[in-house]
């Protein structure tokens, strides 16, 4: 599989890698590693992905129109679907695979998520040197609009993160080595209407900066918690939990 996603702990939904390896053993005792290809399509698994069924047409996922393979797959149901192709381009699906089109954003992707039967795309367009400013653009169904969000303006390295749940958005800019400071985070308790811009966490001294990984959850309270993790190179797991007031504590995880 190239990218799956769980809309329950037994429903999923995937799509298929552009190209697999094959590994063939030689006169000589070793092995050689061959790629082959194969068309990308929609799979769909009902017993918590033991078993995949693949359905529907195939992904319009080519080298020379939108990139060589499925990077990740976002549902609302097994019908409705989204995929980001390798090159940003993200491919939508209202009838489980039947037919695809590409969504009309004017920027390529860099990530999706999905929270509440909505869909949001995050992007970087270039700025300046090797920095770029997160965009963040949201849809409600396969074939409705895409709205672009007000968010604080960031520079980052191409790399920028977003994680959600119903009504927390967190986005990241990344700041590692990438000239643009230290790292931030814009998170928005009421759908992005409105964002509170933090640094990056903070423990032991060491700022977690360029998170590798993101995460956010409600927690008990009406509050809400998100996580970064830091690169392989960083000394620490890092978290921080926010709450509605602004106040909060970061732990080690």
């Amino acid at each position: 599989m190239g990218a799956v996603h769980f809309l329950s702990s037994s429903v999923g939904v995937g799509v298929t890698a552009a190209e697999f390896p094959c590994y063939v053993q030689v006169r000589s005792g070793g092995v050689e590693v061959a790629r082959q290809s194969q068309k990308v399509r929609l799979a769909i698994s009902r017993n918590g992905g033991r078993h995949w069924l693949i359905v529907g047409g195939t992904l319009p996922v080519t080298p020379a129109a939108t990139g060589a393979g499925g990077e990740q797959v976002v549902a609302t149901s097994v019908r409705d679907v989204w995929a980001l192709s390798s090159n940003g381009h993200v491919l939508v699906t209202s009838n489980g695979g039947g037919a695809w089109i590409v969504a009309p954003l004017p920027r390529p992707v860099v990530q999706l998520a999905v929270a509440d039967r909505a869909v949001w795309a995050l992007a970087c367009p270039h700025t300046v040197r090797h920095l770029c400013r997160p965009v963040l653009d949201r849809t409600g169904s396969p074939g409705g609009p895409w709205t672009q969000l007000a968010i604080p303006q960031l520079a980052s390295a191409p790399d920028p993160q977003i994680a959600i749940t119903p009504n927390v958005i967190v986005v990241s800019q990344v700041g590692l080595f990438s000239g643009a400071g230290p790292g931030q985070l814009v998170d928005s308790i009421d759908g992005g209407q409105q964002w509170t811009q933090r640094p990056d966490p903070i423990w032991d001294g060491n700022q977690c900066t360029g998170a590798s990984d993101l995460a956010a959850a409600r927690t008990e309270g009406g509050c809400f918690a998100w996580a970064a993790r830091p690169p392989a190179a960083a000394p620490k797991d890092c978290c921080a939990r926010p709450t509605r007031a602004g106040a909060g504590r970061r732990s080690q995880i």
